[in-house]
């Protein structure tokens, strides 16, 4: 048994298979998911990506799940610590990180987040940005020891204050 998506529930979708591939394809034949393919009888492939923003929104749900059986330690702790508006928040975010990584580093971004002391869903995102960022670092800018010296202004505000008393006089 293969997954596709919950927005194909209850709806007609074909199935390519390839010696090692299983293409799901909507009505239209577009692609909707691909798995490696499985043999041999009652095995199953599912991928949890597309659930995600729907558990989101019964998170109290959750710990009934495959989904939640197979997060990390750390994930599984963060959730189980938050009330329902947290764990949705902690799903969305969840959701945003795999679609681009895989849960090793949503598991970091997690694990730098407590460990510098947050763990509201927005902080874990902002840790998970950072970590993953490609910013080239910066070597801290070496300045000659002859800096030129430059002369000192004293600021005078008399003079503009005169100006505007000048032009609310006139």
């Amino acid at each position: 048994m293969y997954s596709a998506s919950p927005n194909y529930a209850k709806n007609t979708v074909y199935v390519k298979a390839t010696s090692n591939r299983i293409l799901l394809l909507n009505e239209s034949y577009e692609l909707i998911m691909e798995h490696q393919r499985l043999y041999g009888k009652g095995k199953e492939s599912m991928k949890w990506l597309p659930y995600i923003e729907l558990m989101a929104k019964r998170p109290t749900a959750l710990k009934y799940t495959a989904f939640y059986d197979e997060l990390p330690d750390n994930w599984r702790k963060y959730l189980n610590s938050q009330d329902a508006e947290g764990k949705r928040k902690g799903l969305n975010s969840l959701s945003m990180m795999l679609k681009k990584h895989d849960m090793r580093t949503a598991a970091d971004a997690l694990a730098f987040s407590i460990n510098n002391g947050v763990k509201d869903a927005d902080s874990i995102l902002a840790s998970y940005r950072r970590l993953t960022a490609e910013v080239p670092h910066m070597h801290p800018l070496q300045i000659a020891n002859t800096v030129i010296q430059m002369p000192t202004f004293r600021t005078d505000n008399d003079r503009y204050d005169d100006l505007f008393r000048k032009e609310a006089n006139s």
